[in-house]
């Protein structure tokens, strides 16, 4: 079982294969053993088709980028991928380099980045994960050289807990270990490295009549030990912001453990959601994948990633229809 989630979900093309196949099984599930029941009941209903981004490739300044403020060089990221948000919220990406470009930022994308290792690494097979980091150092060691990056980006928190950890894993690694820490120490989460530039939200007063209930993911609170900029963020852009209680415990996702524990994961999830529900929000917001696949099969509130929102307040796309009749006045 271990060796199928972790093959699986680590590489997007079986990963989407799999989502498809799972979407056909759900009708026959109740023949099913309880393993292939509880994966089935995180298998959405349907995924978004592939963005453009999704080819990868160098995404320079929107032609209204405000660079204005900032006199020095453009600044230029590379953005890790994934694999599990690739498939499952292919937006995400999309509104990351849309933001980003419309706000002096360069952004490179390479899909030849396998899974950043964390999946594996969680279930204890160290040597594959360990092999699929190195790869990711070789990518960014040739990207710092021909394209100039000067910070990596995650979207899925996740991913940047585990990339922010390469300098320490593999710090035995005679061939790896100055570059791993050198990735280690390049690494942002997508809302500290936002946190960090001069943005201005001209329309914030729109979006006062929006309540966000702010879902602080365990490998972006804990383990990344970011808990203020998320908030601080959708603030600026003018939403109202709600916490829920016992914020500091886990939704039930935690990697593969909604998999592998299902009962626990259950029961985490409805004591995460009830907190949630009962401030009476709009719109649930957060910085993980996994989280956000979890929290979706308990709600019908809208479940997005801050990044969906903070370029939706700063002139992109709306990332969720029903969102539309809560704005406070009129806009495109």
């Amino acid at each position: 079982q271990r060796f199928f989630i972790g093959r699986i979900i680590s590489n997007k093309i079986l990963f989407r294969l799999a989502i498809i196949a799972g979407g056909g099984a759900k009708k026959i599930k109740y023949i099913l053993p309880p393993f292939f029941k509880t994966i089935l009941g995180l298998v959405p209903d349907k995924i978004s088709p592939p963005t453009e981004y999704q080819r990868g490739g160098h995404y320079k300044l929107a032609p209204s980028a405000n660079n204005a403020k900032n006199k020095q060089k453009t600044r230029r990221v590379s953005i890790h991928p994934g694999c599990a948000e690739q498939v499952l919220a292919p937006e995400i990406m999309a509104a990351t380099v849309e933001f980003l470009t419309r706000h002096g930022v360069e952004v490179v994308v390479d899909q030849k980045h396998p899974c950043c290792g964390s999946l594996l690494h969680h279930m204890g097979e160290e040597e594959a994960s360990i092999k699929q980091m190195q790869k990711n150092i070789a990518i960014w060691q040739d990207y710092i050289k021909t394209h100039e990056i000067d910070a990596i980006i995650s979207t899925a928190s996740g991913c940047g807990n585990s990339i922010k950890g390469y300098g320490h894993l593999l710090r035995g690694d005679e061939k790896y270990a100055a570059m791993a820490k050198k990735i280690s120490a390049m690494t942002y989460d997508i809302s500290e490295f936002i946190a960090k530039l001069d943005i201005s939200f001209p329309q914030s007063d729109h979006f006062h009549s929006i309540t966000v209930a702010y879902h602080a993911a365990c490998t972006l609170q804990h383990g990344q030990k970011i808990t203020d900029s998320p908030k601080e963020l959708l603030k600026k852009a003018g939403f109202n912001i709600a916490t829920p209680k016992e914020s500091h415990i886990c939704c039930g996702s935690a990697g593969t453990y909604n998999i592998f524990q299902p009962d626990i994961s259950q029961a985490l999830k409805a004591r995460k959601l009830k907190n949630i529900h009962a401030l009476s929000p709009d719109v649930i917001a957060l910085g993980n994948i996994g989280c956000m696949t979890q929290l979706k099969t308990g709600t019908d509130l809208p479940v997005l990633h801050i990044i969906q929102l903070l370029n939706w307040a700063s002139g992109g796309k709306m990332p969720h229809p029903s969102l539309s009749s809560l704005l406070h006045m009129d806009m495109d």
